[in-house]
């Protein structure tokens, strides 16, 4: 789809006075898909909320049927378990040129966790990185689920922390895992959360008219 990623300043009209956009939003651009190819954050927004943002785009650009599907459905999973309860959006009207549903903002609440980050501690009750483990390995205890779907999307071994210089990953930095492991441990849970979702290889139907959005 082409996405791009923009970066505006940090004045609340920022991004009125982008090129690509001519209305206010509420909370700025954040992720992109086909209809609007551009994923936007603020200039001093923190490396996670960047992540986030990507993610929402590959929600939206990259991920087919089957795996929407396989999400909302740990969403069900995490709401029944009091894991998860709700960013307080739903009154936002004109937040984002891309608007997101609950299951969406789950899956990158979990990435949040995947992270290291504590945000958002109201909204899913699954730790970050702190003394007892990282926020990747609280959610494998956790919500095995949203664990399995994101080491689908990035490499369980991965050691990157969003600000190494900021807490919590300054004291507790993030730490791999054994992907092979990983891997394994997950088939059954993800092919249990296929189960009754479109077939891997079903595609969106394509618009004959793309509408842009801006």
């Amino acid at each position: 789809a082409g996405v791009r990623v923009l970066i505006a300043g940090d004045d609340e009209d920022a991004w009125q006075r982008h090129p690509e956009v001519h209305r206010r939003f509420t909370t700025g651009l954040g992720g992109g898909a086909p209809w609007f190819p551009s994923t936007g954050i603020q200039a001093l927004e923190p490396n996670n909320l960047l992540a986030e943002e990507l993610l929402h785009t590959i929600q939206y650009v990259v991920m087919k049927p089957q795996d929407v599907c396989m999400y909302r459905k740990a969403y069900v999973h995490a709401i029944e378990a009091k894991l998860y309860t709700t960013d307080e959006s739903g009154p936002e009207v004109d937040g984002e040129p891309v608007p997101t549903v609950q299951a969406d903002e789950y899956l990158a609440m979990a990435l949040q966790r995947w992270l290291g980050s504590p945000m958002g501690s109201q909204e899913y009750r699954v730790l970050g990185n702190d003394a007892e483990a990282t926020g990747r390995e609280h959610l494998r205890r956790s919500d095995f689920k949203a664990f399995c779907l994101l080491s689908r999307l990035f490499r369980s071994n991965d050691t990157w922390n969003p600000h190494s210089d900021r807490e919590p990953w300054k004291t507790y930095p993030n730490r791999g895992m054994n992907t092979v492991e990983v891997a394994k441990a997950c088939q059954v849970t993800v092919d249990g959360l296929a189960v009754d979702c479109p077939r891997a290889d079903v595609e969106w139907p394509e618009a004959v008219q793309p509408r842009r959005f801006h």
